[in-house]
């Protein structure tokens, strides 16, 4: 008899405790997904690049249909000179909304960055249309000011991704403000 008093304590127990520990992470899941853009924000203020970096992408994968966890990761290798990882974080934006023109602004901008010049004119005249068919008179300025830019101007060269810590440190300050801005 005492071994199925335990049993059943132990059972109750296991099947109590389940039942709070998924509502708990139900209701944390909720809250966790801007816990992680708020940590990703204070590792940049400390200038911890790779703790911001797992942290923004932790956003995305507790929430992988929330554009803005992409265009801020985006944001922070475009920052950091990486314009590889930005045309990859934000080329995968573009697979999650692909009516979205900041995505394809920042891609644009990117892959002129990375010096493929002709990809970011493309990208930039997507960014144009979506702008344009959602009658966002201040984006589609924006954007039709980049295209023509890339379209009338002399090749840029690629961006050197060697910085120094002053450098590196302005930058974290920079994507910290426009990541505070975005959530304000």
């Amino acid at each position: 008899m005492k071994k199925h008093f335990v049993w059943l304590f132990l059972g109750l127990f296991i099947i109590n405790g389940c039942g709070q520990k998924k509502e708990e992470t139900k209701f944390q899941g909720v809250t966790a997904k801007k816990d992680f853009i708020a940590e990703g924000m204070e590792h940049l203020k400390r200038g911890d690049i790779p703790r911001s970096i797992y942290s923004f992408d932790m956003a995305i994968k507790n929430e992988p249909t929330n554009i803005n966890n992409y265009i801020i990761l985006g944001q922070v290798y475009m920052r950091l000179n990486n314009f590889d990882r930005a045309v990859d974080t934000l080329s995968a934006a573009t697979r999650v909304d692909q009516n979205n023109g900041e995505i394809f602004y920042l891609l644009a901008t990117s892959k002129a960055l990375q010096g493929k010049r002709e990809d970011a004119i493309k990208i930039a005249q997507r960014s144009v249309d979506i702008f344009m068919s959602q009658r966002d008179e201040e984006h589609f300025k924006a954007a039709v000011a980049l295209l023509k830019s890339l379209t009338e101007a002399p090749p840029p060269e690629s961006v050197s991704q060697d910085v120094s810590d002053e450098e590196n440190a302005q930058m974290i300050d920079n994507i910290a403000e426009d990541i505070k801005k975005r959530y304000q």
